[in-house]
C-alpha cells in the first residue's frame, strides 16, 4: 500500500544491514502529501508485532479502503512503476554537471526508481519541455 501510494518503499538504505534494522524496527518515514486516513492504516500495517498489527478484516472496514478513489486514466503521463522513460542526452549531461554520473541515473530510470536521481531527472526533463527544448515526452 504504501510503495503504491507514495511510488516507493517505506524501507529504503543503500547499506543492506542498515536496511534490515530498519526493517525490523519498523522505521519509516511517512511522506505528508499522503491523506491523514491513509497515513493511519499504513502505520497500522506496518507494526512490526504480529499481535498489534491490524489484520486484514479490520484494513476492510477501515475508512480509507471504504472510500470510493476515481480510476487514473493512463493517458495522463507518467506511471511511477509502470511507464518506461526515454533517456534524453541533454538531461543527462546536467545531471553529469550537478554530480550524477550516467550509469547510475539510467540504471534508476530502467528500474523506475523514484529517488533524488530520478526525481531530478524528471524536473529537468519537464524544464525542457515547458522551455520547447525538446518535444514532450509523455
Amino acid at each position: 500500500m504504501y510503495a503504491l501510494i507514495c511510488g516507493f518503499l517505506p524501507f529504503e538504505d543503500p547499506d543492506t544491514s542498515k536496511l534490515y534494522k530498519k526493517i525490523l524496527i519498523g522505521e519509516f518515514h511517512m511522506p505528508e502529501f499522503i491523506s491523514k486516513e491513509a497515513q493511519d492504516l499504513i502505520a497500522k500495517i506496518l507494526v512490526t508485532d504480529p499481535a498489534r498489527r491490524i489484520r486484514i478484516k479490520d484494513i476492510k472496514r477501515h475508512p480509507w479502503f471504504q472510500k470510493k478513489f476515481t480510476p487514473v486514466c493512463e493517458n495522463y503521463g507518467l506511471v511511477v512503476g509502470y511507464t518506461q522513460v526515454p533517456i534524453e542526452p541533454r538531461v543527462m549531461v546536467d545531471l553529469e554537471k550537478l554530480g550524477f554520473t550516467k550509469d547510475y541515473v539510467e540504471r534508476c530510470l530502467d528500474a523506475n526508481k523514484h529517488n533524488h536521481a530520478t526525481t531530478c531527472y524528471y524536473l529537468l526533463l519537464q524544464k525542457y519541455e515547458r522551455e520547447g527544448k525538446i518535444e514532450q515526452q509523455f
